[in-house]
C-alpha cells in the first residue's frame, strides 16, 4: 500500500508533491498514509468542497432537491463573477446534474440560497477549518481563509458511506506493554447529517465516476463514488492543487496532488484508480 501512495506512475512528472489517506469507514482507522513533503498537507480544496457546504445544507434545509431546475448561466455576486470550467454553461439542469458536472455557477446559486453562514456551519459540521472569514460565498468553491487536509477530507466524504455519521478517525489501534494490551481504541462517531441526505449525495456521486469528471475511476470492476476538484494558479494557469476523494461502503481515499503546476486534473483521479485496485487485491 505505501509503495503505491507515491509510487511514480501516478504523477505526471518526478517532482509532483503528494499526500494521500485511506481510511477503514466503519472503524476510522487510518490504513494508509503519505505525505511527499513529510508534514500534514492543508491546501484549498477547490470542487471537493461543493458536496460538503453547499449540497448537504441546500438538501437538509430544504432549499433545493435534485430535480430542482437552476440555470447554469453567466452571473455576478457583488461584483464577483464565478466562471465554469472552459466559460462552458449548460442552460437548464438540476443539482444532480450539476455535481456531476461540477458547474461552479450552479453551487454559487444555491449558496446564495442557503446564505453564506450555513456554509461555514455545515463544513465545521464536516470538521473543516473554517473561520468566521469563510462566510462568504467563494467557499462554495474552495476558496477558504485556511487549507485542508487530504485526512480531514477523507473523514468528511466517509460520512455519506456512513450514512451520516462522522467517525474520528485514529493512527493507532490498540497499545501493548510487555504483550499485555493496555489500551484499545473505540470507535468515535457522531450523526451530523440525516441518512436520506448522505444516501442521495452519495448517490450523485456515484453518477459523477459513471458519466462526470471522475469517470476514469469508472474502468474498476466494482462501484466506488467520487469527487474531484483542481485550484488554478493565476500566474501560470496550471493547477497548483488538483483532488480526488472516492468511497465505496468499506473505505475512503483522499488523494492531492500539487505544488509543481501538473498539467490537468486526471492524475489524482489515477492515482485513487491504482490505490483502489490494490486494495481490491489484498481485501479479496
Amino acid at each position: 500500500m505505501y509503495s503505491l501512495l507515491n509510487l511514480n506512475i501516478n504523477f505526471s512528472k518526478s517532482d509532483i508533491a503528494n499526500s494521500s489517506v485511506v481510511l477503514d469507514n466503519d472503524s476510522g482507522y487510518v490504513l494508509g498514509y503519505h505525505s511527499s513533503l513529510n508534514y500534514e498537507v492543508f491546501r484549498q480544496l477547490g470542487s471537493t468542497i461543493k458536496p460538503l457546504v453547499v449540497y448537504v445544507p441546500a438538501l437538509e434545509e430544504g432549499q433545493v432537491n435534485l430535480a430542482t431546475p437552476i440555470d447554469d448561466e453567466q452571473i455576478s455576486f457583488r461584483g464577483w463573477s464565478p466562471k465554469n470550467y472552459g466559460d462552458k454553461y449548460f442552460g437548464i439542469i438540476t443539482p444532480r446534474e450539476a455535481i456531476k458536472k461540477s458547474s461552479n455557477t450552479v453551487a454559487v446559486k444555491i449558496a446564495s440560497y442557503i446564505g453564506e453562514s450555513k456554509l461555514v456551519e455545515y463544513g465545521r459540521k464536516f470538521n473543516l477549518t473554517l473561520t468566521d472569514k469563510d462566510k462568504n460565498l467563494t467557499t462554495a468553491l474552495g476558496a477558504t481563509e485556511k487549507g485542508q487536509s487530504p485526512l480531514r477530507l477523507a473523514t468528511a466524504y466517509s460520512t455519506f458511506a456512513n450514512e451520516g455519521q462522522i467517525v474520528t478517525p485514529t493512527f493507532i489501534r490498540t497499545i501493548i506493554n510487555k504483550d499485555r494490551k493496555i489500551w484499545a481504541h473505540q470507535t468515535n462517531s457522531k450523526t451530523i447529517i440525516s441518512s436520506e441526505t448522505a444516501y442521495l449525495i452519495a448517490d450523485c456521486l456515484y453518477d459523477t465516476v459513471e458519466d462526470g469528471t471522475a469517470r476514469s475511476l469508472s474502468s474498476l470492476p466494482f462501484k466506488v463514488a467520487a469527487k474531484t476538484g483542481t485550484v488554478s494558479d493565476d500566474k501560470s494557469g496550471q493547477n497548483s492543487d488538483a483532488w480526488c476523494v472516492s468511497f465505496n461502503k468499506k473505505y475512503t481515499l483522499s488523494v492531492w496532488h500539487g505544488d509543481s503546476n501538473e498539467t490537468g486534473g486526471g492524475y489524482p483521479t489515477k492515482h485513487a484508480s491504482n490505490l483502489w485496485k490494490d486494495l481490491h487485491q489484498t481485501t479479496e
